[in-house]
């Protein structure tokens, strides 16, 4: 049992097949699984807490049920003073976990109807959720809901079973009345939702326990989610190396009173290790982009055809920041999908692309049109939308985006191709082989230009060499965990800008996994 977690996460489909071979190939039985469950979580339990405290259990009927009547009847083994509330009747139980409320009984736990609990019961107590678990979705039932507000009115700590009750774990979208847990220990395999959404936030801190099940049963699901938090740091640089070595990067944007998020894309390019950085901008900004950054080529713009001889010489484009929507604003995007170079597409460029039009001088063309005349995917591209830009690229509400992240990014590859990045908690990227998710960052993050300082980082990486999506992974986890850097005085009042010196750090020294 490790807070370390895994490379892969999976579905609660597909954790059920693993549980299901596990059972079938290993002749570990249904109630052993159980046990080690149960095990793993009471000693998260002490190790957190101690074993002075009383603790509650609430049990459903089901398999998380069993694992909360186990987990009692092993405290109660310890001599933990220890009582379990039971939202079904005992009659109702059956197979596992039917054996595992009889090993409560039969070890000294007191196990009580739920309509018993007393308001003083939770009193420094520590409450262990094991109500639902992995196969809940939609909403809760009225007894379910009716004993998560107890438990929420209280200021008892909680251990939540696999899953806390009320939060999805294929999509992390927590229901209303969920369990928001202190502490999450979950077993077979990391469920998807616990690390997006709102499954971090209601999850607490995260605990994985794989239940002494052999690796070579993970091999019979295909395509789990990877999870990345880790990069290597960049190859060290030659002796007689020069600027050339670490490629161009043109950012274009800042339109009027926007000119503040293309200078944090310049500059995280810049402390990310590009060797050059141009800035096409409103000439109206450039006095304050030399001032400001003067390792920067910052140059004034005026229509999208004087983009063009600036495009030719980079190796590759950002779009979007402070792109704004203007005629101007449409003019620089149309050239910009016309050059024959990678980009990294954000902000105001996605607006416009989900628009579907992008207008050059009289003429009028579809953003799609300049898509396939100019065979913009063969060149490569990374999109980084938030939850709204991807809604309004995707036709669709914000609402349905959160609710389900995984499909979302899919949807955005599919529709679009290359690289999709979908900001967030657990921010996901997809391509033709699949879903990653990199578990980094803070709520702290959540203020505006920082996603400009994304695209500033992964246009770096792919200006020294990396893949479309090696930059992509690279920059979510140097980003987040610049963040984190940042964060180390507190979250609130980080500023986009405060992430500059680590994100220099980061990319000399690497990041290691968690």
């Amino acid at each position: 049992m490790t807070s370390k977690l895994p490379q892969y996460l999976y579905t609660c489909e597909q954790t059920r097949l693993l549980d299901q071979a596990a059972i079938e190939q290993t002749n570990i039985s249904g109630i052993v699984l159980m046990k080690n469950a149960a095990r793993a979580a009471l000693s998260v339990l002490i190790d957190t807490w101690g074993q002075s405290r009383r603790i509650v259990v609430f049990c459903g009927s089901g398999n998380n049920g069993g694992d909360g009547y186990l987990l009692a009847g092993l405290a109660a083994q310890k001599k933990i003073p220890v009582s379990v509330f039971s939202l079904a009747t005992p009659s109702s139980l059956s197979g596992d976990v039917q054996k595992a409320y009889y090993f409560a009984i039969g070890e000294g736990a007191e196990v009580l109807p739920v309509q018993n609990i007393a308001a003083d019961t939770l009193d420094d107590a520590i409450v262990v959720d094991a109500m639902i678990g992995s196969g809940f979705h939609g909403e809760l039932r009225d007894n379910v809901r009716q004993t998560c507000a107890l438990i929420r009115r209280t200021n008892s700590p909680v251990l939540a079973l696999d899953i806390p009750t009320g939060v999805n774990g294929d999509t992390g979208v927590a229901c209303e009345g969920a369990i928001k847990a202190d502490v999450t220990v979950t077993f077979v395999a990391v469920k998807q939702g616990l690390l997006t959404a709102s499954g971090p936030e209601y999850c607490g801190k995260l605990f994985f326990d794989n239940l002494a099940i052999p690796d070579h049963i993970y091999q019979h699901v295909d395509r789990p989610v990877e999870r990345i938090s880790q990069i290597t740091k960049l190859m060290p640089r030659s002796a007689d190396s020069h600027k050339g070595d670490y490629g161009r990067v043109l950012v274009v944007g800042g339109d009027l009173g926007m000119g503040g998020a293309a200078l944090l894309a310049a500059e995280s390019a810049m402390r990310a290790g590009a060797g050059g950085v141009m800035l096409a901008t409103r000439p109206e900004h450039v006095a304050a982009a030399l001032a400001r950054i003067p390792e920067v080529m910052s140059v004034g713009i005026n229509s999208g055809p004087e983009l063009e001889d600036y495009t030719a010489k980079a190796d590759v484009l950002i779009v979007g920041p402070g792109l704004g929507q203007s005629a101007w604003s449409q003019q620089l995007l149309y050239f910009a999908l016309k050059a024959q170079v990678a980009k990294i597409i954000d902000a105001d460029a996605l607006n416009l692309i989900a628009q579907r039009f992008v207008s050059c001088d009289q003429d009028t063309t579809t953003t799609e049109e300049a898509w396939d005349k100019n065979s913009y995917h063969k060149i490569g591209f990374v999109m980084t939308p938030h939850p709204g830009e991807a809604a309004r690229l995707l036709g669709c509400s914000t609402a349905e985006i959160v609710n389900d992240r995984f499909a979302a990014v899919t949807a955005l590859h599919k529709k679009y191709g290359g690289i999709s990045v979908l900001k967030g908690a657990g921010t996901l990227i997809a391509d033709e082989q699949g879903s990653t998710l990199t578990n980094v960052g803070n709520p702290g993050m959540a203020v505006a230009g920082m996603g400009d300082v994304l695209t500033g980082i992964i246009a770096a990486l792919v200006a020294q060499g990396m893949t479309l999506k090696e930059a992509a992974v690279a920059g979510v986890c140097i980003h987040g965990h610049a963040g984190d850097c940042a964060s180390q005085d507190g979250q609130v009042g980080i500023l986009a800008s405060d992430l500059m010196p680590f994100i220099r750090q980061l990319v000399n020294r690497g990041i290691e996994s968690n």
